[in-house]
């Protein structure tokens, strides 16, 4: 799919498939939305992920700073927070939102002057 937009796009003003490639294309979205994303079965995950980005976003619009903490890339001028958590959440992949979820819900305790304990093997 990619090698045919670069050729079918060289030398154009726009950025365009082949029609075979736009058919089967299209082919593979109508398989994925009536097949894959509509099933039943993963409504329940769809329903956790939805719920944990909305708590993600509710927690940085009351902490802007801390999501600017994390943006890498440079904001548009005039640019709104929320367009600028939008964007953000949308970057994410599955793993990293969850590594953002523990990282802002879930506690962490660091005790300063403690070292690990060596555990004892025994040779059975």
């Amino acid at each position: 799919m990619v090698r045919d937009i670069i050729d079918n796009s060289m030398g154009s003003d726009l950025i365009k498939m082949s029609p075979e490639i736009e058919e089967a294309t299209a082919a593979m979205k109508r398989f994925l939305y009536n097949d894959v994303y509509t099933r039943p079965e993963i409504d329940v995950a769809v329903q956790r992920s939805k719920n944990l980005l909305r708590q993600i976003a509710e927690w940085y619009t009351g902490h802007p700073d801390e999501l600017m903490k994390h943006i890498k890339y440079p904001i548009p001028e005039g640019q709104s927070l929320n367009r600028t958590l939008v964007d953000y959440l949308a970057s994410m992949t599955d793993d990293f939102a969850l590594r953002r979820f523990q990282e802002i819900f879930v506690p962490h305790y660091a005790f300063p002057d403690s070292k690990p304990r060596k555990t004892e093997t025994k040779n059975q």
